[in-house]
């Protein structure tokens, strides 16, 4: 990943490590702009603390900070600058694979919150030519669900995947159909009714659990995976990022998220079955979670319907939302 020069107050970083490590024996070197990023600002560099160095990754995660395109189809209610902060120092730390908190800082005159965490080297999940590393991330996602990372969350202003939020999704994609050609409006507004109906009623009532939120290969880093997508190491590390959306709500959505794309059903088979056994779903209960996973992957499409219909998704989110939409409303009807 390379950068440009940044503008980031090296001064607050180090604010940051010093009060997350509990010593003043902090420094900070030259901090980068990534030129790849998402939707927030990010700044490469490194750290010593106490003598030992560190790579790091300093994320603004101000909500005027957002990347135009990303402010442009976001909505501001899912914005917390709190939120992921409190997920790396209070809840993940005890989580195998995600990046280290080094410190967090807010600054009362403007605003801005950054976020400081190891910087993971490594390759998006998508990028990795591996399907067994997939199915790493499949079990991965089933240990982390099945945890007691839920009860260490207490505190954290999670976002609550509950009726109010998916009737809100549904007026939010019913707003954009006027932006769609007739024909499509047609099949919007069937795969509409078939989520209103049926699917916000099994993801009401599936358990909830501590979500990632969006779990989607763009925002899974493989730790320690090449340039070619190899991989250096026979057990990579999985390493979730961008816990800004961290929630609770039914453990299906990061699923239908993780699976999202275009795989063969023997494929979609061997993830599914590797999350169920991590999770420990049991056979008994395959049917059921099935159902929870095609009303997952209906919601998924009805939001990004609501995000981008009429804008042009970044590239990690192109797809036809209308034709997954109806893939999934046909496995519920």
């Amino acid at each position: 990943m390379t950068g440009t020069s940044a503008a980031v107050n090296r001064a607050h970083v180090v604010d940051a490590v010093r009060a997350a490590a509990g010593t003043g024996d902090v420094e900070v070197g030259a901090l980068r702009r990534c030129e790849y990023t998402k939707s927030a600002p990010l700044y490469i560099g490194t750290v010593v603390v106490d003598g030992r160095s560190a790579d790091i990754i300093v994320k603004d995660v101000t909500r005027s900070a957002l990347l135009p395109g990303a402010r442009q189809v976001k909505p501001a209610f899912l914005h917390d600058p709190h939120r992921e902060p409190a997920m790396y120092r209070d809840v993940l730390g005890d989580v195998d694979g995600p990046a280290a908190y080094l410190g967090h800082h807010l600054d009362e005159s403007t605003g801005t919150m950054l976020l400081v965490i190891e910087h993971v080297a490594g390759l998006e999940l998508g990028d990795v030519g591996e399907f067994s590393v997939w199915v790493d991330t499949a079990r991965w996602l089933g240990a982390f669900h099945a945890s007691d990372a839920a009860t260490a969350a207490a505190d954290v202003g999670l976002l609550q995947h509950d009726s109010d939020l998916y009737h809100c999704w549904l007026e939010r994609a019913v707003a954009a159909t006027g932006r769609l050609r007739s024909p499509e409006r047609k099949r919007v507004n069937h795969v509409l009714g078939v989520y209103r109906d049926v699917a916000v009623e099994r993801l009401i009532s599936a358990p909830s659990t501590l979500l990632h939120g969006e779990m989607y290969s763009s925002n899974v880093i493989v730790g320690g995976a090449r340039v070619d997508g190899t991989l250096c190491d026979a057990r990579p590390r999985i390493c979730p990022v961008d816990w800004e959306t961290a929630g609770l709500g039914p453990a299906v959505l990061d699923l239908a998220a993780l699976i999202t794309g275009d795989w063969g059903p023997d494929a979609v088979d061997s993830l599914v079955g590797a999350y169920c056994e991590s999770a420990g779903v049991v056979e008994g209960d395959r049917c059921e979670f099935v159902g929870e996973l095609a009303a997952s992957q209906l919601q998924l499409a009805v939001q990004w319907l609501g995000w981008f219909v009429g804008y042009d998704p970044p590239p990690w989110q192109a797809r036809s939302w209308v034709d997954e939409a109806e893939s999934a409303a046909a496995r519920l009807e």
